[in-house]
């Protein structure tokens, strides 16, 4: 599904110095590469990859990207890596971004998301080059309520456990500094809200893609904790299009920037049982086990976004449907384990997805 077609042209990336924070990570190594694909000049802060394996180091992304290993608390270390880089644009992906880890370490949770990204901001106001930011959030931040109605971005921020509430703070961190600093500077400062991104490369530790293929590619079962679950679930290029035209377009007009919602355009609501059965048409024969009665830590039972606003405002709208989104998905890890280089996976993927807009 094509959106309003509003950005700025497809060269708009070509030279463009950009910082990527978190680069070593799922998302931040797929934003890598696309970036290089558009012909960014990229720079990445990060800390050495969390899993093995991974994607960073899986696609070899470290030759597409200038690395700084670095961990975002460090102030210092910040002030001095931005003075050297002086980019024209920073996406900051860099965060503790589990729910069920944020509940067993909530004080590193809290520091990582909170202070990281008050020190990311601050050194950035004193940057000259500098004309866009883009922090990802989540779609959790909002505060849960009964009534099943898709989130704007409006309505009140609340996040329950240590991870949500740690990205509702970024939010009005973020808001803080627009207001303070960044708007008297003509820099424009976004947030960009979405969750429950699949796409091939994700090794994390309890989420549901990676537990799922680890425990089929082992001829395992995979045992699922909460199966009546929905989740707004999307395809990893359309939220970093989403990214792209969010930094773009306030780049070139600072008063664009703002909040926005990243949602799938389909309205499937696919529960986390049906999202298992639609994997395992990719994955045959694979075993399953739900867990109805399991007790966990809380998480939102119903979660859905109303991306109107990055729809109407900057035209983003998604390219990939759910189904497909799943389907992608799986078939990139069957091909990587049955021997296919993964960048040339991730590539092929980007090109394919370049053609759709």
């Amino acid at each position: 599904m094509a959106g309003i077609e509003i950005r700025p042209e497809k060269n708009f990336w070509f030279g463009k110095n950009v910082v990527i924070t978190g680069h070593t990570g799922f998302k931040g190594s797929w934003l890598s590469l696309y970036l290089s694909y558009l012909g960014a000049n990229i720079s990445g802060l990060s800390l050495l990859p969390e899993t093995s394996p991974n994607l960073f180091s899986s696609a070899n992304v470290k030759n597409y990207i200038s690395s700084h290993y670095c961990d975002l608390r460090d102030e210092k270390s910040v002030d001095l890596i931005f003075k050297e880089l002086a980019p024209d644009v920073i996406f900051h992906l860099a965060a503790k971004s589990l729910v069920q880890e944020s509940y067993a370490e909530p004080v590193d949770t809290y520091n990582t998301n909170i202070m990281g990204t008050v020190n990311l901001l601050n050194s950035a106001r004193k940057l000259d080059t500098l004309r866009s930011i883009v922090v990802i959030t989540t779609d959790k931040v909002y505060k849960p309520r009964l009534t099943k109605t898709p989130y704007k971005e409006g309505d009140e921020l609340g996040g329950i456990d240590p991870y949500s509430a740690s990205k509702s703070a970024v939010e009005i961190i973020v808001n803080s500094f627009k207001k303070s600093y960044y708007e008297q500077n003509y820099v424009a400062i976004s947030t960009a809200r979405a969750g429950n991104i699949i796409g091939g490369g994700d090794w994390s530790k309890n989420r549901l893609v990676p537990d799922a293929v680890i425990a089929w590619e082992n001829n395992k079962t995979l045992k699922i904790r909460n199966p009546n679950a929905i989740r707004p679930w999307q395809f990893i290029l359309d939220p970093l299009h989403g990214y792209l035209s969010i930094a773009s377009s306030t780049f070139v007009d600072y008063k664009l920037a703002g909040a926005f919602n990243l949602a799938p355009s389909d309205d499937l609501n696919l529960s986390v049982e049906q999202f298992i059965t639609y994997s395992q048409e990719v994955y045959k024969n694979s075993n399953v086990e739900f867990e109805t009665n399991h007790k966990f830590k809380y998480e939102s039972e119903w979660l859905a976004l109303d991306s109107s606003k990055a729809r109407i405002n900057l035209g983003i709208a998604t390219q990939v449907s759910q189904i497909r989104a799943i389907q992608k998905t799986f078939n990139w890890y069957k091909s990587f384990y049955r021997g296919t280089n993964a960048y040339e996976l991730c590539m092929q993927e980007i090109q394919e997805y370049e053609q759709t807009l």
